[in-house]
């Protein structure tokens, strides 16, 4: 969004993230985000809000989004929106890529890395238009 901010086209990208079937944001919180941003993040899902889908996955829990998005009004704003109509799956445990690495013996056993308990909310908006949603 803010390659087509500097070349003056944000309309027409934003028409594409709204007109796609799935809009999947990976990895979200990954890096914290600057005002701008995060605006343009909880405007994407408002527009798309009840109109399209969203996966969203993330290892911050909700209650670190406010610190994430540098504005805990905007956090506030999207998780009124995301969780709405949605299933959250949280996935605790050692990640994939840690416990490959270990078996592999490129980690050390003992290490915290994988001890570490991972959060990942993934947030699908359901296709139901029911009230309540439903399932996808």
């Amino acid at each position: 969004m803010r390659k087509a901010k500097a070349k003056h086209n944000r309309k027409r990208r934003m028409k594409v993230y709204l007109a796609a079937k799935v809009l999947v944001a990976d990895e979200f919180g990954i890096w914290p985000y600057d005002r701008e941003s995060a605006t343009g993040f909880c405007t994407l899902v408002s527009e798309r809000y009840e109109r399209g889908n969203i996966i969203l996955t993330s290892n911050k829990g909700f209650g670190g989004w406010g610190e994430l998005l540098g504005d805990s009004v905007i956090a506030s704003a999207l998780l009124d929106r995301l969780p709405h109509h949605s299933h959250v799956v949280n996935i605790r445990g050692e990640s994939y890529r840690l416990r490959e690495k270990r078996q592999a013996g490129l980690l050390a056993a003992g290490r915290d890395d994988g001890k570490r308990r991972r959060q990942l909310p993934q947030l699908t908006k359901s296709l139901s238009n029911r009230p309540g949603g439903g399932s996808i």
